[in-house]
């Protein structure tokens, strides 16, 4: 089982990020560290709690991406691809890594630690997918493009079944091989809808990017009846919310920007040094790094 990360850098910065000191070209004229360096921490602690696991991982980046954070970081490979989209499907990047592999794999991105053994029962045989979670049809803001493109979907084979609400979270995304072409079909088919609607009309549609990435997964799982495996139970979820259930599982996924938050940086430093403490000399280095490029 090919463990994965991926992570490309923007010139317009972070899609949690577009303005002023979020923006990766403010940040160069500026000689500004406080944005893009920030991602080194979670992307270091992410790496590890993977490495002490899981062994061996990977990370696809862009060049960029790998000059300024991941070179400083122990990855066991590290793989420079360029980055061809814009910010408007800002994780497709991810898709286009994971359609290079053609072998099982488990994707988790550079925000989520992993502080349990999640995914034994993957690799060892059980279910077609894995994925963070199973978003419940209430809490699902990406409903509304099933419901609205049923016949579009009809045809292209994604949903022929009557639609229930919900979708996945892709923060750990994990894939046997013989689900891969079945989910790229759609997902190219979908893009290209997309491209053309957006040369139509000037824009796309509110949360394409994930529409591209969660909704068609869910879709293509269920017509294709893959079994579906979570790291995050559907039943904790009803009960206690995402949040909640992610502290009762131990899984951490730093939405949005709190990576981004001092205290959270504080957080993660503070765990490095204690719980994994052979790793402390990379902050120590990345620290001095940061220190030359504010002189």
């Amino acid at each position: 089982m090919k463990i994965v990360q991926s992570f490309a850098l923007f010139e317009k910065g972070s899609p949690y990020l577009q303005k002023g000191r979020g923006s990766l070209r403010y940040m160069l004229m500026k000689k500004d560290t406080s944005y893009v360096y920030l991602n080194f921490y979670s992307a270091l602690l992410s790496f590890i709690t993977l490495k002490v696991r899981y062994g061996h991982v990977t990370m696809y980046c862009n060049q960029i991406a790998y000059d300024t954070l991941f070179k400083y970081i122990p990855y066991d490979e590290i793989v420079i691809m360029e980055n061809e989209n814009g910010m408007d499907f800002w994780n497709k990047y991810k898709l286009d890594v994971i359609k290079t592999i053609g072998e099982d794999f488990i994707h988790v991105d550079p925000d989520v630690f992993i502080f349990s053994n999640f995914f034994d029962e993957f690799i060892k045989g059980d279910g077609d997918i894995l994925v963070q979670d199973i978003v419940p049809a209430k809490n699902n803001l990406l409903a509304f493009f099933a419901r609205e493109n049923v016949e579009f979907l009809k045809e292209i084979g994604a949903m022929t079944w009557e639609y229930d609400g919900r979708a996945i979270s892709g923060g750990v995304l994990g894939m046997k091989k013989h689900t891969q072409a079945e989910y790229f079909r759609v997902t190219d088919l979908f893009y290209c809808e997309m491209m053309k609607f957006i040369k139509d009309n000037g824009e796309g549609i509110k949360y394409q990017s994930l529409i591209l990435e969660e909704l068609m997964l869910y879709l293509v799982a269920i017509e294709n009846d893959y079994k579906i495996l979570d790291v995050l139970p559907y039943d904790l979820i009803l009960k206690h919310g995402i949040e909640k259930t992610g502290d009762i599982v131990n899984y951490v996924h730093l939405w949005r920007k709190t990576k981004f938050k001092p205290k959270y940086i504080k957080m993660i430093r503070k765990i490095i040094k204690n719980a994994y403490s052979q790793y402390q000399e990379y902050i120590e280095k990345y620290d001095e790094v940061i220190k030359r490029r504010k002189k």
